[in-house]
């Protein structure tokens, strides 16, 4: 089996694809989509390597997945012989409110290429869609969107990698919705786990998060203090699949990007990277001729 074939991503996105074309069927917002929207999702639209074309997501997912088996040397079991760590970075300026155009993918691609500079990699940026956050967290609406990046990186050691993250961790430049969460993390990937770790980086975004921030009460009935004499909070995520209204706002948050600028990609991933652009590029030009 290849890893595009064991990571499932052709899954992910025709379910993806299918419930939000039942989104602006049904959705309580489905009067924001206008027929170029609609537009969009067609298979005559797939050439432009679309973020919110499905058949775009699929071939370049595909070729990504190729050049990785082969950059990795991945066998027919989804195992890999080189050190591999899936990293996840959340940029400051990545999190916005809802309906806030003109996002700085580039800035936040610079950003990361500098950062990175040095290091093999590859990834994609994706938007998180936050539908409920405390006011203490979520700014104008309580609802947000955090653009974030997952990335495969390989050809480094442990401690390098252990490194770079307590470095960006300490910089101004990352930044989680939640301050008591961790913006900046890396983990091993271990042999045969890449398929589902593929899929995961690769796939159209598919939940929401919500999040509750209320005060730690002891058995005493008291608030617990932290040191310095401030109330300790609780902080809980809970993850659900995204509502079809939320559906179609994250489409209204993406439709004007194209793949080429979310998929990212340093030292020896920048040729993987050009070339599954590439071969998507001309299976749609193919296409297209016939």
């Amino acid at each position: 089996m290849s890893l595009f074939e064991a990571s499932g991503i052709e899954d992910w996105c025709r379910s993806a694809d299918q419930k939000l074309k039942e989104a602006f069927e049904g959705a309580h917002n489905r009067r924001t989509v206008t027929q170029m929207d609609r537009r969009l999702l067609h298979r005559s639209a797939a050439g432009r390597l679309l973020a919110v074309n499905v058949e775009s997501r699929i071939a370049l997912g595909r070729y990504l997945c190729e050049e990785i088996a082969s950059q990795l040397c991945v066998n027919e079991h989804g195992e890999h012989e080189s050190s591999v760590f899936f990293v996840t970075l959340i940029p400051k300026d990545g999190f916005v409110g809802i309906g806030v155009d003109g996002v700085d993918i580039g800035g936040m691609r610079r950003r990361l290429r500098a950062d990175l500079r040095g290091l093999s990699y590859l990834g994609a940026f994706e938007p998180g869609y936050y539908a409920s956050l405390p006011s203490s967290d979520g700014g104008p609406g309580h609802q947000a969107i955090s653009w974030h990046s997952h990335l495969l990186t390989w050809g480094v050691a442990d401690e390098k990698i252990a490194s770079l993250i307590g470095r960006l961790s300490k910089t101004e430049n990352y930044q989680a919705v939640i301050e008591e969460f961790v913006p900046v993390h890396a983990e091993q990937v271990a042999s045969g786990e890449l398929p589902e770790v593929i899929g995961y980086l690769l796939k159209p975004p598919s939940h929401a998060y919500r999040v509750t921030r209320y005060p730690w009460i002891g058995r005493d009935g008291e608030v617990r203090l932290e040191a310095d004499g401030t109330p300790r909070f609780y902080v809980g995520q809970r993850t659900s699949n995204l509502r079809k209204g939320e559906r179609v706002k994250v489409f209204h948050a993406m439709k004007h990007l194209g793949l080429e600028e979310l998929v990212v990609a340093g030292g020896e991933g920048r040729i993987s990277r050009t070339r599954a652009l590439q071969k998507a590029t001309k299976e749609f030009e193919c296409r297209g001729r016939r």
